[in-house]
C-alpha cells in the first residue's frame, strides 16, 4: 500500500467528463509541517492557488499536464460535494462496515480511491445541510461550497458512476453521521399515516400497475423473479417508488401488503431497519414518479420543517456568468445534435430507413459522414417492422464502409420485438418502463432511432391526445438519460402526407421537434435530397444529395432449395446534384433501372428489342455510357437475356424484329445458373410481336415455338457438356502432373 508521501498517480481516464469540464482545478504538493503532511494547492506555474480566488484556478487539461506536483484537485464550487472516507480500506482492500454503509447511500455515483490508497472519495451534486467531520474517529468528512476548500482527485476508480444529484443520500448521510446527539431518532418503521381514502387510491394505482407491467404484477404477488430475496425486494421498491410518488410512507405501507413481505423487513441494520435501507436505495435510483394521465412530475421532498423543495434541481437559478458560452454538442457535426428530439420524413421509397441505418452505424463506429466528425456512442435502432431484414442492410453498410461486425459490437442494438411507446389511455407502455430499467442500470443509449412513428405509437396520429402520450413517453426516456449525467438524441422516422409538403399527424409533433429533415426523391431517380427545415440550437445545414449504391452480399439457398443472389442498398453523399429528370448515378445504380425497364416493357406487351430501345427508355435518366455498361453487366450475370427469334419463326414475322429482351426473377436466374435452362415463357413472344402474323395458323406457331425451345435446350445442354469436358480435361491434366511430370502416359 502506498503511503501519503508517495500518492497514487493521477488516472485521467477515470475522472468523470462532467468534472473535467469545470474550470476549477489546481495542482497540489505534499508538504510536511509539524510532523503532518499538508496538501498545498498550486497553479500549474508553481505559484500558490487560493480556494477563494477563481483567478488562480485552471482547466483540467492544464493541471493534468503540469509536472513536479503530487497530484490534482478541484474546488468545491456550485453544487459540487466531496465526501472523504479516511483509512476505511483494510490491507485486503475490504471496506469497514461503516464505510460500506456510506457507499451504499450513493449506488450510482463516482467513487475513487484517495491519494493514500487507503481511503475513498465520493463526488456528487447537492446541498448538504451540514459540513464537517463525523463517523468513527471523525474519519468521515463532508464538504461543499459552504466550506471553501478544494478536494483531491485521483481518477483511481473504486465504483464506476457519474457526477449525479444525490440530495437524498446527502440528507441521510448527515442524519446518520454528522448530526448532534440531540437529534431526533429516525423512526424504526415508516408506518403508514395515510387516510382511508388515500389507501384506497393507492390500491387503485397498484391495480393499474399490475395491469400495465407484468414484472410488477409478479413481484407484487410474491413471485421470485431474480432467485434472490433482496433483489426481488429492491426491484419491487423501485416500482413502488415510481407509482406512489416517491413517498416513503406509502411505499412502506404498500410493500407490507405485498406477497414479498416477511419479518426481515423490520429487522435492524445498524440504526435503520432493512426496509428503511431498501426504500432509501430505491429513492436514490428512481428519479421520476407517476401521475394520472401518463405524465410525470418532479420528484418532491418535504423536509422536517415543512419546506417543499425539488429533488433534482432548484426551481429557479441565477445565470452563471462565470462560465464561458459553449458550442452546442453534436453526434454528427453540423447535422445531428447530441441532445433533443427530431424528425426525418419523406414519401415512400425515399430511403428514410437507409439514411437512419447509415447515421446509426456511423455513430456506433465513429465513421465520418459528409466530411463531418462523429461523436461515437451507443445506438438503439427501435424498428417497428422488418426487424429481420435489417440484418441485410447492416451487413451491406459494414461491407461498403470496410467495417467489421466487431466494430459495432455492444454499440448497436435492435429490439427483440416491436416497441410501442404509449398506451391508449395516455400512459407510458410497459416496454418503455423496461427501457427505463436499462437506462438506470447504466446501459442507456446516446442515439435512439424510432422507425417508424406509425408503428411505434398507440391511437390516432392526427389527435393531440394520442400524439401527446407518445411524445411524453419519448420525453421521459430523454429526461431519464439526462438524470444520469448523459445526453440523448431521438430521431423519429415518419411518412409524408399525400400530395403535401408536410408530414402526417397532429401539429403537436411539430411543436415538440428540435430539428426536422425531409428526404425527397424524383420519380425513377436513384438519388435523394436531404434538406433541413428546422434546427433549434444549430445553424440550419446545407442540403445534401445522397446516391444509392447496390452492395452484393453473395448467394444463399432459400427454404425451397433455390440459390438466391442477395443484395442491399446503402446511401453515399454525392457532390453531383441531379438535373430535373436526371439520376446522375453510377453504373451500379443504372443497372437496376435497366433491369426494371426491360421487365416493365415486357409486362406491358411492348418488349424492348434492341440496345437503342433500352437507351431510349432511359433517356434523360441515365447517361448513355452507363446504360450500355449496365445492360452488358446484367446480361453477363444472366439477369437479362437477349432472345433471338429462330429462323423457323423469323420468316413468319417482320424481319426487323429479330430479338427481344427478358429480365428474370431471383428464382429463375438462380435456376439458369444452376441448370443452364431458361424458363419456358421467355421463348413465347408477347402478343404485340405476334400481330404481324395474323394469318399464320396456330399450329404453325406452336410447331415453331416447340422447335425453338428444343434448339435452345439443346444449345444449353451442349454448353453444359462442353464445360464438363473442359473440367474433365483439366482434372486429367492435373492428375498426370501429380505423377511426377513424367510425360504422357503410354497406351
Amino acid at each position: 500500500m502506498k503511503s501519503q508521501h508517495t500518492p497514487i498517480p493521477l488516472d485521467a481516464a477515470g475522472v468523470p467528463e462532467l468534472l473535467k469540464q469545470k474550470d476549477a482545478w489546481v495542482n497540489w504538493r505534499a508538504v510536511e509541517r509539524d510532523g503532518r503532511v499538508t496538501k498545498v494547492p498550486c497553479m500549474p506555474t508553481g505559484a500558490s492557488a487560493s480556494t477563494t480566488n477563481p483567478a488562480t484556478w485552471s482547466s483540467f487539461e492544464a493541471v493534468k499536464g503540469a509536472d513536479g506536483f503530487s497530484g490534482v484537485g478541484i474546488m468545491l464550487i456550485d453544487d459540487l460535494v466531496g465526501i472523504d472516507l479516511d483509512k476505511c480500506l483494510n490491507q485486503s482492500g475490504e471496506l469497514e462496515p461503516w464505510a460500506q454503509k456510506v457507499v451504499d447511500m450513493f449506488p450510482r455515483s463516482y467513487i475513487e480511491r484517495s491519494p493514500s490508497g487507503r481511503g475513498l472519495h465520493i463526488l456528487c451534486l447537492g446541498a448538504p445541510e451540514r459540513n464537517g467531520k463525523g463517523g468513527p474517529e471523525n474519519r468521515l468528512e463532508l464538504y461543499s461550497k459552504a466550506s471553501p476548500r478544494y478536494f483531491t482527485v485521483t481518477g483511481s476508480v473504486y465504483q464506476f458512476g457519474g457526477l449525479l444529484e444525490c440530495q437524498e443520500g446527502l440528507d441521510t448521510l448527515v442524519d446518520e453521521f454528522l448530526a448532534g446527539p440531540d437529534r431526533d431518532k429516525r423512526r424504526r418503521s415508516v408506518a403508514t399515516t395515510e387516510s382511508r381514502q388515500a389507501k384506497s387510491d393507492d390500491q387503485a394505482i397498484i391495480a393499474k400497475a399490475c395491469r400495465l407491467n407484468a414484472r410488477f404484477s409478479k413481484l407484487w404477488s410474491g413471485e421470485d423473479l431474480f432467485g434472490d430475496d433482496s433483489s426481488n425486494d429492491m426491484s419491487l421498491c423501485n416500482h413502488l417508488c415510481f407509482w406512489l410518488g416517491r413517498d416513503r410512507a406509502r411505499v412502506d405501507a404498500a410493500f407490507r401488503r405485498s406477497g414479498l413481505m416477511r419479518p426481515k423487513w423490520d429487522e435492524m441494520r445498524g440504526q435503520q431497519t432493512y426496509g428503511e435501507l431498501t426504500i432509501d436505495k430505491a429513492l436514490q435510483s428512481v428519479l421520476d414518479s407517476y401521475r394520472p394521465g401518463g405524465a410525470t412530475e418532479p420528484a418532491l421532498r418535504v423536509k422536517e420543517e415543512g419546506r417543499r423543495v425539488r429533488q433534482n434541481k432548484p426551481l429557479v437559478i441565477p445565470v452563471d456568468f462565470s462560465k464561458p458560452i459553449t458550442a452546442p454538442e453534436t453526434l454528427i457535426q453540423k447535422y445531428l445534435p447530441r441532445d433533443g428530439i427530431g424528425m426525418v420524413w419523406g414519401d415512400p421509397s425515399s430511403y428514410k430507413s437507409f439514411l437512419a441505418i447509415d447515421w446509426s452505424l456511423r455513430v456506433a463506429t465513429g465513421t465520418p459522414w459528409n466530411n463531418c466528425k462523429i461523436s461515437k456512442g451507443v445506438v438503439w435502432y427501435l424498428a417497428g417492422e422488418g426487424i429481420a431484414g435489417l440484418r441485410r442492410r447492416v451487413d451491406a453498410w459494414l461491407k461498403h464502409n470496410k467495417k467489421q461486425s466487431t466494430d459495432v459490437a455492444d454499440r448497436f442494438f435492435l429490439p427483440g420485438a416491436p416497441i410501442v411507446f404509449n398506451e391508449s389511455d395516455g400512459d407510458r407502455s410497459e416496454e418503455v418502463e423496461l427501457l427505463a430499467e436499462l437506462v438506470l442500470d447504466g446501459k442507456g443509449p446516446d442515439l435512439v432511432i424510432v422507425d417508424t412513428v406509425a408503428r411505434s405509437m398507440s391511437g390516432d396520429e392526427n389527435t393531440v391526445k394520442d400524439v401527446g402520450g407518445f411524445i411524453r413517453a419519448v420525453d421521459y426516456l430523454v429526461e431519464l438519460v439526462r438524470s444520469t449525467g448523459r445526453q440523448l438524441c431521438v430521431v423519429l422516422i415518419h411518412h409524408a402526407r399525400k400530395s403535401s409538403d408536410d408530414y402526417r399527424g397532429s401539429s403537436a409533433f411539430r411543436g415538440a421537434m428540435d430539428f426536422e429533415y425531409r428526404l425527397s426523391r424524383e420519380k425513377g431517380s436513384s438519388q435523394v435530397e436531404l434538406s433541413c427545415s428546422k434546427m433549434k440550437d444549430l445553424e440550419i445545414p446545407k442540403s445534401v444529395h445522397l446516391e444509392r449504391s447496390v452492395v452484393d452480399l453473395g448467394c444463399q439457398v432459400d427454404n425451397h432449395g433455390d440459390l438466391l443472389d442477395i443484395t442491399s442498398l446503402v446511401l453515399d453523399v454525392t457532390d453531383q446534384a441531379p438535373s430535373i429528370a436526371s439520376v446522375g448515378g453510377e453504373e451500379h445504380s443504372a443497372y437496376l433501372l435497366v433491369q426494371d425497364a426491360v421487365r416493365d416493357a415486357f409486362a406491358a406487351g411492348e418488349p424492348i428489342r434492341s440496345r437503342d430501345e433500352v437507351e431510349k427508355a432511359l433517356s434523360g435518366k441515365v447517361k448513355r455510357v452507363h446504360v450500355r455498361s449496365a445492360l452488358d453487366s446484367r446480361m453477363k450475370s444472366a439477369w437479362i437475356h437477349k432472345i433471338e427469334i429462330e429462323r423457323t419463326l423469323y420468316e413468319l414475322v417482320d424481319k426487323k424484329r429479330g430479338c427481344y429482351y427478358v429480365a428474370l426473377a431471383y428464382e429463375e436466374q438462380s435456376e439458369f445458373l444452376a441448370t443452364g435452362k431458361l424458363p419456358d415463357w421467355v421463348f413465347i413472344p408477347p402478343v404485340s410481336m405476334a400481330q404481324p402474323w395474323g394469318e399464320v395458323p396456330e399450329g404453325a406457331l406452336r410447331e415453331a415455338a416447340a422447335a425453338m425451345r428444343q434448339k435452345r435446350e439443346k444449345t444449353a445442354a451442349n454448353e453444359v457438356a462442353k464445360l464438363q469436358l473442359i473440367a474433365e480435361a483439366a482434372a486429367k491434366l492435373k492428375a498426370n502432373g501429380n505423377q511426377g511430370g513424367a510425360g504422357p502416359a503410354g497406351p
